[in-house]
């Protein structure tokens, strides 16, 4: 028999297989021959090795497949010692079991491994039966068998592989809906794990979107048809996510559903960037529209025009003249406003020419400071050498005034407005950050007010013509979409971040004058690099997470992340002699970023931390005294300001 074996840990049979020659043998045996002819044509045909051995150990029978096995004619073996045939059996879990079966009497199963005489392997399930002369041995080839189970679970550990190296969220069920597995990207995209979703596989869902997501998980149970459907997310921090899955059933060898595979991926940013594209799209097709209910709103007013001024030639009534003059006054503001209209619907024009932006910000001011409640703090901060622009400058003052007064009536209790205008050379990691935007050199004005926020519902619309938020009377609606039309027919790129009863900010990027001086060197200048340093990232947003991470390994940093504040105050808690700089947004759900800040200063007051918030500068508490080595960066941010951010900030005695 074979050098090598395995016996299975429980000693009892593996399955519920039948060994009908078992029987048919002992039926023979019992006969008054001791091997007759009924046993020779029982046996010798069947395909499963049978073998007789005595107790002195000698082969009293063997049929043509257990003779195969041995590489020898059957002829040869009988009567031959066991021993003599396999040197070293002794020594094997075999031999151990045939001698307790004679021993003892009591049957055996196990699975070995055999070592055919030219080498060769394979797996074989022994059957041992005590019979009156000695064991009954039946030997079945379950070689293909196990190799398909080896292949099967090759195949198993390089899905598991793939599962856990994919950006695709992969999870396993079964037909009841218990998650069997999760992959680890639940942890790294969701922060997630897959223990917590132990009693209720659709914990997490979106309460709106969960029944939906159950019922359609239940139909590809029951029906086996795969479905692929979109839904959110709930994360514990209170941030929604948007994910498109992809749910298939696993079938099992009679052809029935036994198992559920779903695939998901993250789209949430795809997401944001289809509603940026439709909101261009919508822009474009109000535009059109206004500007046809324009051209014939301005053909029925000329004639009014036209007609108070030949009646006021004629009427002497001085009540009929003062209703003439409301007349007029009202069509004057509706021509006004169709011309508003058209500067949204068909852009505007105008003469274009040199400008620098800073001399428009102190204009702006000086007109605000006049003008605004003395409840309103008014901070205005203009980069030295900051590029020219080509502009109409009536309409890039208009732009700002617009900005102004929007930011003015969101304060009605006070708080503080603040310009500010940069050199920004927007490369590509910046224009990843901020989808839309082409790379190039832009001058960035930056408007940003303390007031009561935009809730993110109607964000979407602000720029579109004649929507307000304001009382009847007091807004027209067109101030933003007028805006909004000016900065694109410069080549220039507006958006907005906000946060209700936070303030909002609005950014508004204008190309610079492709002759203004020193604008190529200083795009092209080569950024410091890091030495080694650890960097801590936290970010609410995946997308800059990962951009923010990719640029510093890149640029000679070393870089970790975290997606909430909690998880970024544990891991310095955990890892904080290691982390040499944290880069932290300011506006988080739960915990923030000045909450995390503080937390961490806690344990070393010496922190270096890099404050990054869409707000601008409004969005950063200046209650950091300047000995304390922390430093704000405004979003969005080129690769070579992060990096000279960071050098300037680790360069810092402390």
């Amino acid at each position: 028999m074979a050098a090598k074996s395995r016996q299975p840990k429980s000693g009892k049979p593996s399955g519920p297989r039948q060994f009908k020659p078992v029987e048919q043998v002992k039926t023979a045996l019992h006969s008054p021959s001791d091997i007759d002819r009924r046993l020779r044509l029982s046996l010798d045909n069947l395909l499963e090795g049978c073998q007789i051995i005595s107790f002195d150990w000698k082969f009293l029978y063997l049929n043509e497949a257990a003779a195969g096995h041995a590489r020898r004619p059957r002829e040869e073996l009988i009567g031959r010692i066991v021993m003599e045939e396999y040197p070293g059996i002794e020594e094997t879990e075999t031999f151990a079991a045939l001698k307790e079966c004679m021993e003892k009497r009591a049957p055996r199963r196990m699975e070995i491994l055999f070592t055919f005489p030219d080498g060769g392997t394979g797996w074989f399930e022994l059957s041992i039966q005590p019979v009156p002369e000695g064991v009954f041995v039946l030997t079945i080839d379950i070689t293909a068998e196990k190799n398909k189970k080896e292949a099967l679970r090759q195949s198993e550990e390089e899905l598991r592989l793939i599962a856990e190296n994919v950006g695709d969220l992969i999870a396993l069920f079964d037909r009841e809906g218990k998650r069997l597995y999760s992959s680890p990207s639940y942890r790294t995209i969701l922060g997630i794990t897959g223990d917590v979703f132990e009693n209720d596989a659709f914990l997490y869902i979106h309460p709106d979107d969960r029944e939906r997501i159950r019922e359609l998980f239940y139909e590809t149970a029951r029906t086996g048809v795969t479905n692929r459907v979109e839904y959110r997310f709930l994360l514990p921090d209170g941030s929604v996510r948007t994910v498109e899955s992809n749910a298939s059933p696993v079938r099992d060898d009679r052809g029935e559903v036994s198992k559920i595979v779903v695939v998901s991926r993250d789209i949430t940013e795809r997401k944001r960037i289809e509603r940026q594209f439709l909101r261009t799209q919508r822009m474009e097709s109000i535009g059109a529209l206004a500007g046809g209910i324009a051209h014939d709103l301005n053909n029925l007013l000329a004639p009014i025009l036209v007609s108070i001024f030949a009646l006021r030639q004629t009427i002497r009534s001085k009540r009929a003249r003062t209703m003439l003059d409301a007349l007029e006054s009202s069509a004057k503001r509706g021509a006004e406003l169709v011309k508003q209209v058209l500067s949204f619907a068909r852009g505007v024009e105008g003469e274009r020419s040199v400008i620098r932006v800073g001399d428009i910000v102190s204009e702006i001011e000086k007109m605000m400071r006049v003008s605004f409640p003395k409840n309103i703090r008014i901070t205005t901060g203009v980069q030295k050498g900051l590029w020219p622009i080509s502009a109409d400058p009536t309409q890039i003052h208009q732009v700002f005034l617009n900005l102004a007064v929007n930011a003015r009536d969101a304060m009605p209790n006070g708080g503080t407005f603040t310009i500010s205008a940069i050199n920004v050379a927007v490369d590509r990691q910046y224009a990843r950050m901020h989808p839309g935007m082409p790379e190039g050199n832009f001058v960035l004005i930056t408007v940003t007010d303390t007031g009561t926020g935009i809730p993110p519902k109607i964000i979407d619309r602000i720029f579109e013509p004649f929507f307000s938020t304001k009382e009847m009377g007091k807004g027209t609606g067109l101030g933003l979409s007028t805006t909004h039309t000016i900065v694109t027919s410069h080549a220039g790129f507006i958006d907005v971040y906000s946060d209700v009863g936070k303030g909002t900010t609005f950014k508004v990027h204008i190309p610079v004058h492709s002759a203004a001086p020193g604008t190529t060197s200083r795009a092209h200048a080569k950024p410091p690099t890091g030495r080694g340093e650890v960097v801590l990232i936290v970010d609410d947003e995946a997308a800059i997470r990962e951009i923010t991470r990719t640029t510093l390994e890149a640029y000679g940093y070393s870089a970790m992340t975290a997606s909430t504040g909690e998880k970024a105050v544990a891991i310095y808690a955990k890892k904080g002699e290691k982390i040499d700089v944290v880069i932290t947004d300011i506006m988080m759900p739960y915990m923030d970023g000045h909450s995390a800040i503080r937390a961490m200063q806690e344990m070393n007051p010496k922190v270096r931390v890099l404050a990054v918030s869409g707000l601008g500068v409004g969005g950063f508490d200046p209650r950091y005294p300047e000995s304390t080595p922390v430093r704000f960066l405004p979003k969005p941010y080129t690769a070579e300001t992060l990096l000279r951010a960071l050098r300037d900030l680790l360069d810092l005695p402390v």
